[in-house]
């Protein structure tokens, strides 16, 4: 992400898999979310991957410590 235009796009393609609670940060590189039970990584990747930007991993946060991660 380059920019706060990208952050939107990363966004909605996260809420596009019923995510919730999800922010991005260009400047940190990363977005957070969270998700209901039985979503894999590799759909919160194969989302941010469809809106255009390289995923570098998925971090599985336990509940109350902010969710998943894509950065």
């Amino acid at each position: 992400m380059n920019c706060t235009v990208c952050e939107g796009h990363v966004v909605r393609a996260l809420e596009g898999i019923c995510a919730t609670e999800v922010s991005a940060s260009y400047r940190r590189g990363d977005a957070r979310c969270a998700v209901p039970g039985g979503v894999a990584a590799r759909t919160i990747t194969a989302a941010v991957q469809a809106a255009g930007y390289r995923v570098l991993g998925v971090e599985d946060v336990a509940p109350g410590g902010g969710g998943n991660c894509c950065g």
